[in-house]
């Protein structure tokens, strides 16, 4: 597992969406349903609240669950290839509570990172495509 970078200012000290232990159970799972993720780290972090200036009057934006696969870029070996989603913590939160109190609820943190990896094994063959 590992912190996508340098991709926004103290990333690394955000908060994370799951554990390492959950997190690795379903990169595992994962890694073995799509052939091609086996050099990916699979990370989640919290993005914490802000105000967006930029709009009048100012906004609020909420805390945010970031689910991100990294891996190798196939045609800049020195740089990382990530893919991502984005949800509001607080409906992660109430879709997690769900689906640990309900028998038969699938798991939503699987569902995202299956979502990513889909995305994520795309990019990876559209950029290995272009050699």
């Amino acid at each position: 597992m590992t912190t996508p970078g340098r991709i926004v200012e103290d990333i690394e000290n955000w908060d994370l969406v799951l554990s390492d232990a959950r997190v690795a159970k379903i990169e595992s799972k994962l890694q073995k349903k799509y052939p091609g993720l086996d050099k990916t780290d699979f990370v989640t972090m919290v993005q914490p609240a802000k105000l967006l200036t930029d709009y009048e009057p100012p906004q609020e934006l909420p805390e945010m669950a970031v689910f991100a696969i990294v891996g190798p870029n196939p045609r800049f070996k020195d740089q990382r290839l990530m893919a991502y989603a984005v949800s509001s913590l607080q409906d992660f939160k109430e879709a997690e509570s769900e689906f640990k109190h309900f028998v038969g609820i699938p798991d939503p943190a699987e569902g995202i990172f299956g979502h990513v990896a889909r995305e994520w094994l795309k990019m990876y063959r559209n950029l290995k495509d272009m050699d």
